[in-house]
């Protein structure tokens, strides 16, 4: 529901900024942007193409090697021509979905520079018209890894589901830069 929607982004808005002060007094918690390529997997394959889109990720640091992490971004997936002709027939012109997906998890280092990660949060559809997975919002479970290099540069991949009354699969690649608070 709508109510519903704007308590979750006013919860999560809460805590990313008290996350964001917290930086300042934990030395280690980092910041990070980047653009990602997602590629649909499974069943979507036959309605959407390749995604492009970026996100934020801020990384507050629990412990040695062990971030607790809250990311925040948006992607685009246009549709295939098949799902496109279905869609105008249907009364629909649409050449592409927008999603904006809101996690939080932990990310553990293996070593200096190898990590793994977990997130889970909340997918929502932009300029929902329900054709995209018949439903606003989707849970989102993603697990991943990457390498962080020395100079700030980030790479990670990772496989991403968002569950509603069906699944839409996706293996995603983000390219970062990491800047430390």
């Amino acid at each position: 529901t709508p109510i519903m929607k704007v308590l979750i982004l006013v919860l999560l808005s809460s805590v990313f900024t008290w996350f964001t002060c917290e930086a300042q007094s934990m030395p280690g918690s980092k910041f990070n942007a980047g653009l990602e390529v997602a590629i649909p997997a499974g069943k979507v394959t036959s309605t959407y193409k390749t995604g492009f889109g970026g996100s934020l990720k801020y990384e507050y640091r629990a412990d040695t090697g062990f971030y607790f992490t809250l990311s925040a971004g948006y992607i685009s997936f246009p549709v295939t021509d098949n799902a496109k002709l279905a869609m105008q027939q249907a009364g629909y012109n649409r050449s592409s979905f927008g999603f904006i997906p809101i996690k939080i998890g932990g990310k553990f280092y293996i070593g200096k520079q190898f990590f793994g990660e977990v997130q889970l949060g909340n997918t929502f559809e932009v300029n929902v018209d329900r054709l995209a997975s018949g439903a606003a919002s989707a849970f989102t479970f993603s697990p991943g890894a990457g390498y962080s290099f020395d100079n700030g540069l980030e790479l990670g991949a990772r496989y991403e589901g968002w569950f509603t009354s069906g699944l839409f699969s996706q293996y995603a690649f983000r390219v970062a830069y990491r800047f430390r608070l």
